[in-house]
């Protein structure tokens, strides 16, 4: 009969020897030599940064032509509430100021505008595109009557325009402020004086 004792002794090798079989076939296998080239390295491009120059140009330039175009709003809706005297003494002031820095042509041709805008404003007769002999014979219409002792006057200074528009004749300092004291005149003259309202009646006595 066997001793259990021998039976256990020789069971220990046999399962010492299942352990180290199972710890080989669980250990990794070792790392394959990699002979692939090493990488360079991988940058993350950063956004640029932000340029607030070309922004302001453009929101200047957008205010420039916001104020341009208020300013003749304002322009015009103040020329609408003026008297047509009023209107064309503060454009020829605004002519006279430059009319040494300006051609002969350019001063001639505004001038003769503004003389134009107020005949039309103040008397009727439109007539912007007609020649100077087309726009003296219209003033022989009825509404023009008033016009008829400033004709001679207004016929002088249209053709002095004319010469420097049209001819190429270039103006002196005498001559440029001869040209705008005769619109100045002839302004002042051929505008009529506004009726006087009636007295009011006294109020009966008791």
């Amino acid at each position: 009969m066997k001793h259990p004792a021998a039976s256990r002794c020789r069971m220990v090798p046999a399962a010492l020897f299942l352990t180290l079989l199972t710890a080989t076939a669980q250990a990794p296998a070792p790392p394959e030599d990699d002979i692939r080239p090493a990488r360079g390295r991988v940058e993350i491009p950063l956004p640029d940064s932000f340029h607030w120059t070309p922004w302001l140009i453009t929101a200047g330039i957008l205010a420039v032509i916001a104020a341009v175009i208020l300013w003749r709003k304002f322009r015009r809706t103040k020329h609408r509430g003026q008297a047509p005297l009023e209107r064309a003494m503060h454009d020829l002031s605004a002519i006279d100021r430059e009319r040494n820095n300006i051609t002969a042509g350019t001063l001639a041709d505004q001038s003769a505008s503004v003389v134009r805008q107020y005949i039309a404003g103040r008397f009727g007769i439109a007539a912007p595109k007609r020649t100077t002999e087309e726009f003296l014979r219209s003033l022989t219409s009825p509404q023009a009557a008033t016009l008829a002792a400033h004709r001679e006057r207004l016929q002088s200074f249209l053709n002095a325009c004319d010469m420097a528009k049209f001819a190429g004749t270039d103006f002196d300092a005498a001559e440029r402020l001869k040209l705008l004291e005769t619109a100045f005149d002839f302004v002042r003259a051929a505008d009529p004086p506004l009726p006087e309202p009636p007295p009011a009646s006294a109020p009966p006595t008791a």
